[in-house]
């Protein structure tokens, strides 16, 4: 979740000031480890006054899968009549979000789903995750002045964002100070939904310990070796240290081998696919492949995948099943049940009709069938609820 801010903006939306509408009003097109664009929303207050925020997709997942964990009778969850929570497609539906098309695509339902939300009871609609989604944050501030200096007011074409400074401008060969440097003013914020599986080559000597104040940046201790991913502007770096990836401040660190300048400054990569798994899911006599991240299914979590077939099904009754070796169906109760599944399938090969298709090795070995959860009479023996003495 952003952190707000309480002072830079005078915007900002303060304890007795809560956001009663929002709309999205622009993209921006971000690029750094992965492309995405982001949705310039603006925001507006029950004071009537407004401000722009900056939000991925994947901060609006994030925030309805929480809203989703925290209100399960809002959310449908223990009767579907009882849903109030708007519905929001999950990010597999439209696979690659580095797409301009994609991020259009998705516009009108994200207007739909802010607006259905914050016409919710207080309850919901002035939660403190909620309301911590609609501030605006620092990195909100400093976009919105980057903006300002492209001369982009309001409503605006597509617009990409280029750091101040490139890494021909950064003094590579100027001498290293003796005392430790003074934090530099953070940049605009360029996290990535997830950190690459391996990073060669480029990496730097950490001289002085850093200790991360946001979760855009990265904790570094003093003696280490960093990975450098990515040249922000003149005082930052990204990189990966320690399985984790953030921003550090370039003068913290010696250049033993430096980022590839030519690699840098490429050729445009955004219509690259990025890379996708495919889980199988039948439902009712059809089948949905779900496309997902590599890493999701390499220890799917019970109820990330349950939340994920739920979206992708748009029904929060579901439950999900695997077949046993004689054609059973098994109900996925937990984790463990997950386990088992997954057990099962490193035994046996794909599908005939998908080994088939060029693309089969996207396909994980195991399948989810999933069933409405009060219907019982998909099971082999009937799983009925226990008497009440």
């Amino acid at each position: 979740m952003p952190r707000p801010i309480r002072s830079r903006s005078v915007r900002g939306a303060t304890p007795d000031n809560v956001a009663v509408a929002a709309k999205i009003i622009d993209l921006e097109k971000r690029r750094g480890i992965t492309n995405y664009y982001l949705y310039v929303t603006e925001v507006t207050l029950n004071n009537s006054s407004s401000y722009q925020i900056f939000r991925r997709y994947s901060q609006f997942d994030a925030l309805q899968v929480d809203l989703v964990a925290r209100f399960p009778i809002e959310a449908g969850d223990i009767n579907a009549k009882d849903r109030v929570l708007p519905s929001l497609p999950g990010k597999i539906f439209f696979g690659r979000s580095a797409i301009r098309e994609v991020a259009e695509r998705r516009l009108p339902e994200l207007n739909k789903y802010m607006k259905e939300l914050l016409s919710l009871d207080p309850k919901i609609s002035r939660d403190p995750d909620v309301r911590l989604f609609f501030s605006q944050t620092e990195s909100d501030v400093l976009a919105l002045e980057n903006r300002e200096k492209q001369g982009i007011v309001g409503s605006a074409p597509q617009t990409s964002f280029k750091p101040l400074l490139n890494s021909n401008t950064a003094n590579k060969t100027s001498p290293r100070p003796k005392v430790k440097p003074s934090r530099p003013r953070p940049p605009v914020p360029r996290r990535p939904s997830k950190p690459p599986s391996i990073v060669k080559g480029p990496r730097a000597k950490v001289l002085y310990p850093f200790e991360a104040r946001t979760t855009d940046e990265l904790s570094l201790l003093a003696g280490t070796t960093v990975s450098l991913l990515h040249r922000v502007n003149q005082d930052w770096i990204e990189g990966k240290y320690n399985m984790k990836t953030g921003l550090f401040p370039a003068a913290y660190v010696e250049i033993i081998e430096d980022l590839d300048e030519d690699l840098e400054e490429g050729e445009d990569e955004w219509d690259d696919p990025e890379p996708v798994a495919v889980i199988r899911c039948h439902f009712s006599g059809g089948v949905r492949d779900i496309e997902v991240h590599p890493t999701f299914v390499e220890n799917p979590v019970f109820k990330e995948l349950l939340t994920l077939v739920r979206q992708s099904l748009k029904r929060q009754d579901l439950v999900m099943n695997y077949l046993d070796h004689e054609g059973d169906l098994i109900r996925i109760k937990d984790q463990d049940d997950v386990d088992l599944m997954i057990n099962q399938s490193e035994r046996k090969t794909l599908p005939r009709q998908l080994s088939r298709q060029p693309s089969s090795s996207q396909y994980v070995r195991w399948e989810v069938h999933a069933t409405l959860e009060k219907d019982y009479s998909v099971y082999h023996v009937k799983d009925t609820p226990p008497r009440r003495s």
